[in-house]
């Protein structure tokens, strides 16, 4: 699975989820919506956050933008390179963690 051989019965995390080898190629994962983490904070799935005008929303470990009151606007979600300064946090977020996690 993902290139790993497993045995059966043998547990492994893929993303956010539990996942478990039971044999002949078969997996079964937990389906499970990932935290994101802001300003150094974990912030669940679909909860929201203000940040001046801003609001973003968890989306299952990516940050939306809720709202941008700013200027007064609504969208959606973040621009590629908002998206790709918040993946560069959230990777040394998660090194963090998992520093501190050995």
């Amino acid at each position: 699975y993902g290139g790993m051989n497993y045995d059966v019965g043998e547990k492994f995390k893929k993303d956010c989820e539990m996942c478990t080898c039971h044999g002949y190629d078969v997996i079964h994962c937990e389906e499970k919506n990932c935290p994101c983490f802001f300003n150094n904070k974990i912030v669940f799935h679909e909860d929201l956050v203000e940040v001046g005008r801003m609001v973003y929303k968890c989306l299952d470990g990516r940050l939306a933008v809720e709202e941008d009151n700013r200027i007064g606007l609504v969208r959606r979600y973040l621009s590629a390179l908002e998206v790709r300064e918040l993946e560069k946090k959230v990777k040394k977020l998660e090194k963090l963690q998992q520093l501190r996690d050995q």
